[in-house]
């Protein structure tokens, strides 16, 4: 695990270590290395090759070992066959094509009907992951069996091991949040606050641990109001704190507006107060943040809304000017669009009043 244990988790060790040989289905030390064609148990197959056309416009370039596991996996498909050499054959196609779909499908249908032990499965499949964490195919694999044994296996090793190599990895965010929703650890939200804080100590940018960190927020309980405005609060001024050290860090300006737009809390004249300090005190250092400005931009809006005074969002019209001609020309017709609803919306409301 990055930086050492997290306080309060136990701590486990290494997950990722290669398996042994001889679980089911993986490839035998005397066979290894071979094509499917040269084993002898196999020789009353007929391997299907890949339907092309005589003349293709552009073939595809196969490894002679893809064409034969590939090709003989076609075979067993086509035949029905559910047997121990077919689950090795689904073996040899899942090493050589890891994300190919129906080879991984097929191979739990044999899982299943074989009753195959999920424990030695999964080791398989830790094996395959090694040099293939970005491939959604495993890690639905992977949830299939961990669900088939009753969550009976701390999900959060093998992601650690991952965001050791990529801390932004998509497939094994999606993994841990899947695991924690359905069978969540004791004290899981205490220890993904502070798993999440350490990589934001190494990374503030990183917008998976900030991502994870709303996540955590959004399945605490809320059962009593105090203590979970105690919460936001301490999570205002963490955020706050991170968006000092990095002023044009858009996680932390996104996670900063998600937090007093999805959760009522102690938002009040003194939170209006503090966020506008905080961001004119942050413009006298990054004037130009695209994101800085863009937050100032939606947050008076948010705070018009939620006050039922228009008039508070006027520096937004400043704002949206500043965006369109300077800062974010990029977007220049998005921040003129937004600059006209801000005007109009002024205006309607001095006329009404």
């Amino acid at each position: 695990m990055r930086g050492g244990p997290v306080p309060g988790r136990a701590v486990r060790a290494p997950p990722l270590q290669r398996p042994a040989s001889g679980l089911p289905g993986q490839l035998p030390a005397e066979i290894e290395g071979k094509l499917l064609c040269e084993i002898p148990e196999l020789s009353d197959i007929t391997p299907l090759p890949q339907l092309e056309t005589e003349t293709p416009v552009v073939k595809i370039l196969h490894s002679d070992s893809f064409d034969d596991a590939l090709s003989y996996f076609r075979a067993i498909v086509q035949s029905g066959e559910v047997s121990m050499r077919a689950l090795l054959i689904t073996s040899y196609a899942a090493i050589v094509c890891p994300s190919h779909y129906s080879v991984w499908q097929y191979r739990r249908k044999l899982l299943a009907q074989l009753k195959v032990d999920p424990h030695r499965e999964i080791e398989f499949v830790q094996a395959i992951l090694l040099d293939n964490w970005k491939n959604y195919q495993l890690w639905y694999h992977r949830q299939q069996l961990v669900a088939s044994i009753g969550g009976r296996s701390d999900e959060r090793d093998i992601t650690d091991s991952c965001f050791e190599h990529d801390a932004k990895n998509y497939h094994a965010w999606s993994h841990r949040q899947w695991f924690l929703r359905t069978y969540p650890p004791p004290s899981w939200l205490v220890e993904e606050r502070a798993y999440c804080d350490r990589l934001l100590s190494e990374d503030v940018r990183n917008n998976s641990a900030w991502n994870q960190r709303m996540f955590v927020l959004l399945h605490t309980p809320r059962d009593h109001p105090e203590e979970f405005g105690q919460i936001l609060t301490a999570e205002l001024n963490y955020t706050l704190e991170k968006l000092n050290a990095a002023p044009s860090n858009e996680s932390g300006w996104n996670y900063l507006r998600g937090l007093y737009t999805k959760f009522p809390g102690p938002w009040d004249a003194g939170f209006f107060a503090t966020i506008s300090a905080s961001c004119d005190a942050l413009l006298l250092r990054e004037s130009q943040s695209p994101h800085l400005n863009a937050f100032m931009f939606h947050f008076y809006r948010d705070w018009a809304a939620r006050q039922g005074d228009v008039s508070i969002m006027a520096p937004s019209v400043t704002i949206a000017k500043l965006l369109r001609d300077e800062i974010d020309t990029i977007r220049a017709k998005y921040w003129d669009m937004m600059h006209e609803r801000v005007v109009a919306a002024l205006a309607a409301a001095a006329t009404t009043a």
